[in-house]
């Protein structure tokens, strides 16, 4: 029973994907879903909050988190087995994202607040500026100067830090009432385009 929740596909192998269940099991499939291999609770239990990531490079290297309690582990096989990963991070983790130009540097919202890592997860800090309940992080590239652009959406609104992902700053509040529900964007390096889309509710009527 339950519902399964957070599906991620390897960039790598379409073949291979994770997912997480709430009734507390996690799965991987190595031959496009046709079958699904159950986690050991130990090695992985199912957190249906936040979704895992694959390494840009790095087709061995996977991140996600970890049961209701949403910590932080790390697979080096490809996701066949798990380990606890990195210090000074917090649990209650909803998004993680890997800036492909820039793999060692990695973000992370949870609940209260929002972290980042330069160090490819092994080690974490806390941003400042970043608020609310956590709806997705974007890593791209500034299209004027090429420099570090992270955007990071919450309910509230969208955050950005430029450069670095240690201060963020509000750049796109809401108007009283509405909030964002989802929070999707791309980015054609090629192309030097930027795409950003937000699903907003609509306030209830009085």
């Amino acid at each position: 029973g339950g519902g399964t929740e957070t599906p991620a596909i390897s960039p790598h192998d379409p073949e291979v994907m994770l997912l997480n269940c709430d009734m507390s099991g996690a799965y991987r499939t190595t031959d496009g879903g046709r079958s699904w291999t159950l986690f050991h609770w130990r090695q992985l239990m199912g957190c249906p909050f936040c979704a895992p990531v694959f390494h840009p490079s790095d087709a061995k290297l996977v991140f996600a988190a970890h049961s209701y309690a949403a910590t932080l582990r790390r697979s080096m096989d490809g996701g066949a087995t798990w380990e606890p990963y990195g210090e000074g991070l917090p649990g209650d983790l909803r998004v993680l994202a890997i800036d492909r130009h820039q793999p060692a540097v990695m973000l992370a919202a949870h609940l209260r607040g929002l972290h980042f890592s330069t160090d490819g997860g092994e080690t974490w800090q806390a941003a400042s500026g970043f608020s609310g309940t956590p709806r997705a992080l974007l890593c791209q590239r500034r299209l004027r100067d090429g420099q570090p652009l992270y955007l990071a959406a919450s309910d509230s609104g969208v955050f950005r830090a430029v450069g670095t992902p240690a201060v963020w700053e509000l750049c796109s509040g809401l108007p009283a009432g509405r909030s964002i529900l989802a929070f999707a964007g791309g980015y054609d390096a090629p192309r030097q385009l930027s795409w950003l889309y937000a699903w907003i509710s609509v306030p209830v009527a009085q």
